[in-house]
């Protein structure tokens, strides 16, 4: 038997597929984000690049060889203990101003006046139609909603906190459906999309680690850990000999410094391994963690090199020729396309091979005798921050 629909059983289809599609779009359009383990390719989205805080960017092609400077961005009052971000084809600086910047051509594309300092961290457009920064200063914490054509940015929603001194004031850590903010008085948990504080703690003024589901944190006495959706309390732990100042979680524990000491511990706290160096740093200084190694400043008697750890048995392979810089609180080497970039103590910046140590490249100094912020690997770029400058390198 054929059948053969009729005129209004064929509108009465359309007519059903036309009430769901619209249906789809408000579902696509409102949908909660996804989290995300690394960040989306050719970005650099907050503090750290991943949620967990390892500095590590597999994504991107950054300068081996023959670099030059591509283009900078000059007055402008950003800080150099805060990053630059690297978000859909633009890069951020954060400050007083916010300043957004097309990461070719280096023009313009948003300028925002804060009313104090502010650290920055990128949602990704995967609800609004636009990504959304989430800054966050001493008093306050709130999401800005960045336009399509070049312009200053929409106000989505505000909270106040209770702060610390802004020389120390952590960035936000997000991914994509939660950001947490560490103020130092303060751990809180905000829903970035509709702002909705989740939970409130005591904070310790480190940058959280967020992995598996918890948010891990370290107040130079215990390394503690919080369901990130309810705020209880899962970890507490006390790692023996240690005061750990910074925390990367990975996958079957964590990679905690104390001072110029690097260590890895298992989930239960104990040590699987240490490696202690002589000297002081004068600030808190994180590692940059890939599947094989451990990467850190590391003092060297009265200087400081890169030292890289084997990250099973804390084996050290290699300590970098090429003197790193002093750098902020919180900052780490940045690791892409096998090699380890930072800024160098005579003012430039440089990069080392990943596996060897062998230096790669250092530049010649441009940036104003100004100590500059770490350095951050997106695309085929490099980009930093010398607090009043916005500076792109890439391959010649």
């Amino acid at each position: 038997m054929n059948w053969s629909p009729s005129r209004r059983a064929v509108l009465g289809l359309l007519g059903g597929v036309g009430s769901i599609i619209p249906l789809w779009s408000v579902y696509k359009r409102y949908q909660p984000p996804t989290r995300y383990s690394t960040p989306p390719p050719g970005s650099w989205p907050l503090h750290g690049y991943d949620p967990a805080g390892t500095w590590h960017n597999p994504y991107a092609a950054a300068p081996r060889s023959g670099v030059r400077l591509r283009w900078v961005v000059r007055d402008r009052a950003l800080e150099p203990s805060s990053p630059m971000l690297v978000g859909e084809g633009t890069v951020y600086g954060a400050g007083v101003d916010i300043v957004g910047v097309d990461t070719v051509t280096g023009e313009l594309s948003l300028t925002h006046r804060s009313s104090g300092v502010s650290r920055g961290a990128l949602v990704p457009s995967s609800v609004y139609r636009n990504e959304s920064l989430i800054l966050a200063s001493d008093a306050s914490v709130r999401a800005l909603t960045l336009p399509d054509d070049p312009g200053s940015g929409t106000v989505r929603w505000k909270h106040s906190v209770r702060g610390t001194d802004t020389d120390v004031l952590v960035p936000p850590v997000t991914d994509g459906r939660d950001a947490i903010i560490d103020t130092g008085a303060e751990l809180v948990v905000v829903g970035p999309t509709e702002g909705v504080v989740r939970w409130r703690r005591s904070g310790s003024g480190n940058r959280p680690s967020l992995a598996h589901g918890t948010v891990y944190t370290v107040d130079g006495e215990q390394l503690r850990g919080f369901d990130v959706e309810t705020g209880e309390q899962t970890t507490a732990v006390q790692p023996s000999g240690l005061l750990p100042d910074s925390v990367v979680a990975i996958p079957d524990g964590f990679i905690v410094r104390d001072g110029g000491t690097t260590a890895c511990l298992r989930a239960d706290g104990s040590v699987c391994w240490r490696q202690s160096a002589t000297g002081h740093l004068p600030l808190t200084s994180a590692p940059a963690v890939t599947d094989e190694a451990v990467f850190a400043i590391v003092p060297d008697g009265g200087d400081r090199s890169i030292g890289a750890y084997s990250l099973s048995d804390g084996r050290e392979r290699w300590r970098s020729a090429l003197v790193p810089a002093d750098v902020a609180a919180f900052q780490a080497p940045a690791v892409a396309n096998e090699a380890v970039y930072f800024p160098t103590a005579d003012g430039g910046v440089g990069a080392v091979d990943a596996a060897s140590g062998e230096t790669l490249w250092q530049t010649a100094d441009p940036f104003d005798d100004r100590p500059i912020s770490a350095l951050i690997a997106a695309g085929e770029g490099i980009y930093c921050s010398d607090g009043r400058s916005i500076y792109a390198l890439g391959a010649g």
